[in-house]
């Protein structure tokens, strides 16, 4: 059964984290087709349920220092600050997360 809102430890469908270990266009529990990115592809294996925000968010920074995935920071801030890379990263994940309900990719 799909959810509509992401849990604290949210859980990726198996059979659409088992497609997305090799393309961007998988299965929802809809039997839908969903086109996702590189950065999901990176994170599907990590919603198992066991995985917290915070692991997350030091899984993706860790992909982009070992150069597995490119995040690129455009602008400063009000103060004229180059935003945090992991306020960056926290609200990419917490966007995906949302898009992955939204098209029922997560599980309950």
């Amino acid at each position: 059964m799909f959810v509509r809102e992401p849990s604290e430890r949210p859980v990726f469908s198996g059979f659409a984290k088992f497609q997305s270990v090799s393309q961007t266009r998988i299965n929802n529990v809809r039997h839908q087709t969903v086109q996702i990115r590189a950065v999901d592809q990176v994170l599907a294996p990590l919603l198992d349920g066991t995985n917290g925000m915070d692991k997350l968010v030091t899984h993706i920074e860790k992909s982009i220092e070992e150069g597995a995935l490119n995040l690129s920071i455009e602008g400063v801030d009000r103060e004229g600050n180059v935003p945090d890379q992991a306020v960056v990263v926290r609200s990419l994940i917490e966007e995906r997360l949302k898009f992955f309900a939204v098209n029922s990719l997560l599980v309950a």
